[in-house]
């Protein structure tokens, strides 16, 4: 038996429990979590959302390009219930859109607290939406707006999954494994391929570490 914490960017943190099956390990159960991430040699920087204004170069031309903003709440309202309210379709975009970014705001002498949204940044059309403060903005283009549209309504067809939905199996690092296209999708675009990129590339970050599994992830739904 394996107890695994899970943490994807932006998605929140998810506990699985995984038994021995054959040369690999398959999850039987799973649920959210709160975790403390680890610090030191194996803390992941990546995981902690950064501040938009810093971490998106094209920022400085892009604010200046705002074509739309309306009132969109998410099941909730203000900024206290935001992270909870959204952390199924957090979840969800961390693995099946890679256009999908967490951030935060700055701490100032005016704003001592943190607060956390999210959005997609589409560089290849130069086009961002962020979702915060109960409003969607979007700048350059529509071309992220209607990709996070388009990923909504697919969240909701497949039954508003969070990645505790998920069927985790660990292999060893030397398996080969393929990618495979999730069925009962309405969009060919929602594939293993992200969930498998994503936590294969947080466990292969450390050179010489003692993690030396890959792992693959397939929906329940499949």
């Amino acid at each position: 038996m394996l107890l695994a914490v899970i943490k994807s960017e932006g998605g929140g943190d998810n506990l699985f429990l995984l038994r021995k099956t054959g040369d690999h390990f398959e999850s039987m159960d799973s649920q959210p979590c709160g975790f403390v991430q680890l610090r030191g040699r194996y803390q992941f920087e990546d995981l902690e959302p950064p501040v938009l204004e810093k971490a998106t170069p094209e920022w400085s031309e892009l604010q200046g390009k705002e074509i739309g903003k309306r009132r969109f709440w998410w099941g909730g309202k203000g900024k206290a219930g935001f992270m909870l309210t959204t952390f199924g379709i957090r979840s969800f975009l961390g693995i099946t859109e890679s256009t999908f970014r967490a951030f935060k705001t700055e701490k100032t002498d005016q704003q001592a607290v943190e607060h956390h949204y999210f959005g997609l940044w589409d560089a290849e059309h130069r086009s961002l939406v962020v979702a915060k403060d109960d409003l969607m903005i979007t700048y350059g283009n529509t071309e992220a707006e209607e990709c996070l549209l388009q990923r909504l309504r697919q969240w909701v067809e497949v039954g508003m999954p969070t990645a505790a939905c998920l069927d985790l199996k660990v292999f060893p690092i030397d398996v080969q494994l393929r990618a495979a296209i999730v069925s009962g999708s309405s969009d060919a675009g929602i594939r293993n391929f992200y969930g498998l990129y994503r936590l294969d590339r947080a466990f292969r970050r450390h050179t010489g570490s003692s993690l030396d599994t890959v792992v693959c992830v397939k929906f329940l739904w499949e």
